[in-house]
């Protein structure tokens, strides 16, 4: 990308690290240090596209800080994974939730692994990201058939993830954010490629029309917000309600089963499998579909409970339907979630109802995303 850029006229330097910028409706100052020494660029316009601790957003007071919708993340490559390239693995338990595991398989034996939790849990919990991604890679070793042999090539590297639901205007005098700097990040999966390509498309054409025009204010720019809510919300704004719920540490276990259910149903039923697969994101979200086919699903389960209390359903061999526990367990762990701090509790709740209103105001029959932007 960085090659076609170069083919296309665009002057790249290297080893440059920009330090601060000021951006304004008459043009733009990057003060930066590049090989050890200061360097001042000007120009008319600037695109943040600077990742998540972008200096760009920091220095317009638009970086996205609410640790509800960030996430922090450790991982490392790994060696001695046995076999080849395969199927990516992504773990789900209690130890990691709200967030998961993961392993890319890679060639030669190789694997990139890591761990990502949400930020709000870890300040309210203080876990050590470290450490969590310590006793993952342990886990592995003990539990997975092919990676007893792991041994880290590379020293961990931590970072952080901005997602969807903090993303704000994301435009300002002189300039806009794309990619991880405008928080153009899947809520459900951390993915952040493919919306912050998509992102810089949805900005080419505004910034290609405020050069055209000589106008490099806010106003004129408000288009990019315009045009990104239009194609990110329909989908983003259902993923960020299902993050949201999700939020609710005490509700893990419970969770955990419901999720493991849906797997179990979705490895008989291949339809259910491809429009409820979707709920951990993509770039075809059917909320109408996710909807309509987990709550029927769900809606059976908890209805026929009760007559598989009583022994008169007979269960499918292998399945773990839902029993009258598994019920006493979803209301145990709301109980102990509004005990432990009904504060807290509340303004989830409370952050619940306000995302699923905002999603009935924003459904679509269609995902914008599906169709894509070329």
């Amino acid at each position: 990308m960085l090659e076609a850029a170069e083919r296309a006229g665009a002057n790249v330097h290297q080893e440059t690290l920009a330090t601060g910028v000021d951006a304004g409706s008459a043009g733009v100052v990057v003060e930066a240090r590049r090989r050890g020494k200061g360097v001042t660029y000007r120009s008319r316009l600037i695109a943040g596209a600077d990742g998540a601790n972008s200096v760009v957003g920091t220095s317009a007071g638009k970086l996205a800080d609410d640790p509800r919708h960030i996430a922090v993340a450790q991982r490392a490559y790994a060696t001695g994974f046995e076999g080849d390239l395969g199927e990516v693995v992504c773990f789900f338990d209690e130890a990691l939730f709200p967030g998961y595991g993961w392993v890319f398989p890679m060639a030669g034996g190789r694997a990139n692994l890591g761990i990502g939790i949400l930020s709000e849990t870890r300040r309210r919990l203080d876990l050590n990201v470290p450490s969590l991604f310590g006793e993952f890679v342990e886990r592995l070793r003990r539990n997975h058939p092919r990676c007893a042999g792991l041994e880290l090539c590379s020293a961990p590297i931590g970072g952080i993830v901005r997602t969807y639901g903090g993303a704000g205007a994301n435009h300002f005098d002189g300039g806009v954010l794309i990619g991880d700097a405008g928080s153009f990040v899947d809520p459900m999966t951390g993915e952040g490629i493919t919306p912050a390509a998509e992102s810089a498309l949805l900005a080419a054409p505004v910034l290609r029309a405020a050069l055209e025009s000589g106008r490099f204010d806010a106003q004129q720019l408000s288009a990019y917000e315009d045009a990104f809510r239009a194609y990110f919300d329909p989908a983003m704004t259902f993923l960020d309600l299902c993050a949201a719920v999700l939020r609710n540490r005490w509700l893990a276990r419970p969770w955990l089963k419901a999720f493991a259910r849906g797997c179990e149903l979705a490895q008989a039923d291949p339809t259910f499998a491809r429009i409820g697969g979707s709920y951990f994101g993509g770039l075809d979200i059917q909320p109408f579909g996710i909807l309509s086919s987990v709550w029927v699903r769900l809606v059976e389960d908890i209805v026929l409970a009760w007559p598989r209390s009583f022994g008169t359903l007979a269960r499918a061999p292998g399945s773990r339907p839902t029993s009258l526990g598994d019920l006493a367990e979803w209301q145990a762990a709301w109980s102990r979630s509004f005990l432990a701090d009904p504060f807290w509790h509340t303004r989830w709740a409370w952050d619940v109802q306000r995302k699923t209103l905002r999603l009935l105001s924003s459904l679509q029959e269609r995902d914008p995303r599906a169709a894509g932007l070329l």
